[in-house]
């Protein structure tokens, strides 16, 4: 079991990966009933939802009430996630790397699978790219390359999911390991 969650060699087929998901769905709806009572949300979707109704659907997240930590339980608890999520993000790097044995790929296929959905969120959250927005907003060009960039990581995005949690994995032994079918 350690080895499927924490190592990074062998492979890993279909129903492993779709079980995994279904377990971290469970972890992350514990962790979410913790987070909730460890942590003290006075006002925060009252604001919330004032906010919203306020400047038709524009939320200033800076200005909502956000938990204080100020209690022992409060710090306890942001260790106790901490912790918790740098071990889901360990354990969801080693599933995938397996996965993508199983498809007969190294692991470096992360950098286009996530690297890439990444790199255009995160430009698109850089000032220099709001400005151009709103300096140009009935600019054609700037329209269509922003939609075009959006179906491009939408397009990698299904492809991505077909990849990793439809297609078979190579069958019999490839370079990575024996067929988990096997």
């Amino acid at each position: 079991m350690l080895h499927y969650l924490f190592g990074f060699s062998g492979r890993i087929n279909r129903a492993r990966i779709w079980l995994y998901i279904l377990i971290m769905l469970a972890v992350y709806a514990v962790m979410f009933a913790v987070a909730a009572y460890g942590l003290t949300w006075t006002g925060f979707w009252d604001a919330f939802k004032e906010q919203m109704q306020a400047h038709r659907g524009q939320v200033n997240w800076f200005a909502l009430p956000w938990p204080n930590p100020s209690t022992p339980l409060a710090w306890g608890t942001i260790g106790v996630l901490g912790v918790f999520y740098f071990l889901l993000f360990w354990a969801g790097l080693a599933v995938t790397f397996k996965r993508l044995h199983d498809r007969n790929k190294s692991a470096w296929w992360l950098l286009l699978y996530w690297g890439v959905p990444m790199a255009v969120s995160l430009g698109q959250m850089c000032p220099s790219f709001k400005m151009l927005i709103l300096k140009y907003p009935h600019n054609m060009a700037v329209a269509w390359g922003v939609l075009g960039l959006g179906l491009v990581v939408l397009a990698l995005d299904i492809w991505v999911f077909i990849d990793l949690y439809c297609l078979r994995g190579t069958k019999g032994e490839n370079k990575y390991g024996p067929d988990p079918l096997a």
